[in-house]
């Protein structure tokens, strides 16, 4: 049997504009726990499966979960859960749709969700006074299957001010992260991707959430 490559991307679109005032503090060193809402409309997710033999594009908005974070100490802070509904997932194809979700690829009768448990964050850097990177280190259940796995990150936060209350009050947390992974390891096994280590699957997060259900916040006006 021939094997072919494939990778699955999962691409989460954040619009860049809710980052785009400059807040001059960030914050009083306090943990914060972030959510991050299905069904806030801004967690969207583009998907593209490539193979030598087709190009599949999708789309999902499924994500949910919770982070903590302490803006002033990232690397002994991060913690929490993000996860993807696989029935969120959507290309345009019922065909193409009942292939992804079928038992010999995400199998989401049975597996209902994608996890990614965030245990820590490594190598961080400060980029600017809202942005830090560094290396997420964590677990990603996969089809029942989890393993240790590490991603790029970075995170931005902001402080609730007049501008992003229009959206959503509470501070804000932007997350974008990627991390690759192999299918078989996950017991992904089928025709298209082949039976050994060829297959890949690549997830890039782009997220934001908000401090709003979990502690007050004052107003930066009157």
């Amino acid at each position: 049997m021939k094997i072919i490559n494939s990778i699955l991307i999962l691409s989460f679109s954040l619009t860049s504009c809710l980052f785009g005032q400059v807040i001059n503090n960030t914050g009083k060193g306090k943990l914060q726990t972030f959510e991050f809402n299905r069904k806030n409309g801004r967690n969207q997710a583009t998907v593209t499966v490539k193979t030598p033999i087709e190009l599949i594009q999708g789309s999902a908005g499924g994500i949910h979960g919770k982070v903590s974070f302490d803006p002033d100490n990232p690397a002994n802070s991060l913690k929490g859960k993000l996860s993807l509904d696989v029935k969120s997932i959507e290309t345009g194809s019922d065909i193409t749709d009942n292939l992804i979700f079928n038992s010999s690829w995400l199998w989401a009768k049975k597996f209902p969700e994608i996890n990614f448990t965030i245990k820590g964050l490594t190598d961080v850097k400060r980029e600017n006074k809202q942005k830090i990177s560094g290396i997420a280190i964590g677990k990603l259940t996969l089809r029942g299957v989890t393993r240790e796995v590490t991603a790029d990150f970075s995170a931005t936060y902001i402080q609730e001010n007049e501008f992003t209350r229009s959206i959503e009050t509470g501070n804000l947390l932007g997350i974008r992260a990627s991390l690759i992974i192999r299918l078989v390891d996950f017991g992904i096994r089928n025709e298209i991707i082949g039976k050994n280590a060829a297959g890949k699957l690549k997830i890039e997060l782009s997220l934001v959430g908000s401090s709003s259900n979990n502690q007050k916040t004052k107003p930066s006006f009157k």
